[in-house]
């Protein structure tokens, strides 16, 4: 469904918040809830603390989502998510991400 619905995408890249990291800023902590997904747009980032933590990647024409599953299923993150180089992404909340799916 997500992959296929670009109008999804192009909503989220509307409604969504853009922000910059640093290297070696974090974007989201090990067990805290999810406060909604993130677009990564440009840079890269590591993942630290879990064994599934490439399940926090997820393929959008936009870049790759993250946190997008923990935020549908409202569980904890497994990891923390930390910059690698300097990021540009976009922030879209929790409340308007799932009303938006």
């Amino acid at each position: 469904m997500l992959d296929k619905d670009h109008s999804i995408w192009n909503t989220f890249k509307t409604a969504g918040v853009p922000f910059k990291l640093q290297a070696g800023q974090v974007m989201f902590y090990s067990g805290h809830q999810p406060y909604g997904i993130y677009i990564l747009l440009s840079g890269s980032v590591r993942f630290m603390d879990g064994k599934t933590c490439r399940e926090h990647l997820t393929p959008t024409p936009l870049g790759p989502a993250l946190a997008l599953n923990n935020t549908i299923e409202n569980q904890p993150h497994c990891c923390s998510c930390q910059a690698e180089t300097t990021c540009e992404a976009l922030f879209l909340p929790k409340t308007i991400a799932l009303r938006m799916l």
